[in-house]
């Protein structure tokens, strides 16, 4: 009985060191299994550590361009010289013209001015020939008024012969246009104007013969047809 005991109690403590002994490989088993996947972990992550590179693509940055260099003052043209090949120099902005300045031009008379003056030129004294008094009958030259129809001004002036010397100074600039036997133009150039002026205010008609002479200046608006009927009754009165 006391045997039996004993050799039991031996068999139970046989059994506890066998199972202490599984327990402790386990213990060491787990332990280097949990070291080495400790380590396997530690050294993943270190690796991830040193490569960046592997977790995202690497990007570049562009190349920086070259900045210009700073403008010299010098380099920049002035603003007194003119660029070549642009013309003559200017100034405010304004071009220059090379050309001279026109020369001005006379100023142009009045139609009533011009139509005194025609008269006054009209009657001066006729160059006195030998042997005829400059007086005399054959030397006179009248002048009167008349309004016709149509409101204008008529100046008629009346000579017992040619007053075709005098046309000259009457600024004339064409032969005129036939109206029946009466001329009439109202083409003039004054003295100091450069071309031919119609103007249609002033009115110029005539009849000359180597005898006698009528000439009618009509300011206004005057019409042909009564300047020139003025003409044709003062020479059918003059003897």
């Amino acid at each position: 009985m006391t045997e039996g005991v004993y050799v039991s109690e031996q068999h139970q403590a046989r059994r506890r060191r066998k199972i202490v002994s599984v327990v402790a490989g386990a213990v060491v088993v787990l332990g280097a299994g949990s070291y080495g996947a400790a380590t396997w972990l530690a050294g993943r992550d270190a690796t991830a550590t040193r490569e960046p590179g592997a977790l995202a693509p690497l990007v570049s940055e562009p190349p920086m361009e070259p900045s210009a260099p700073p403008e010299s003052p010098s380099a920049s043209p002035s603003m007194e010289t003119p660029a070549p090949g642009l013309g003559p120099a200017t100034k405010a902005g304004v071009r220059q013209s090379s050309r001279p300045s026109p020369t001005p031009s006379a100023p142009v008379m009045a139609d009533e001015e011009l139509a005194s003056a025609q008269v006054s030129r009209l009657i001066q004294p006729r160059p006195a020939r030998s042997g005829i008094n400059a007086a005399s009958q054959e030397n006179r030259v009248t002048v009167r008024h008349e309004v016709t129809p149509d409101g204008a001004n008529v100046r008629v002036v009346s000579a017992r012969y040619d007053l075709t010397q005098s046309w000259q100074k009457l600024w004339v600039a064409d032969v005129g246009r036939p109206i029946g036997s009466v001329r009439c133009t109202q083409n003039f150039r004054a003295d100091g104007q450069p071309v031919d002026q119609v103007r249609p205010g002033l009115l110029l008609c005539w009849r000359t013969s180597a005898g006698k002479s009528v000439v009618a200046i009509a300011t206004g608006r005057p019409q042909e047809t009564y300047v020139a009927a003025v003409v044709e009754r003062e020479w059918s009165v003059l003897r």
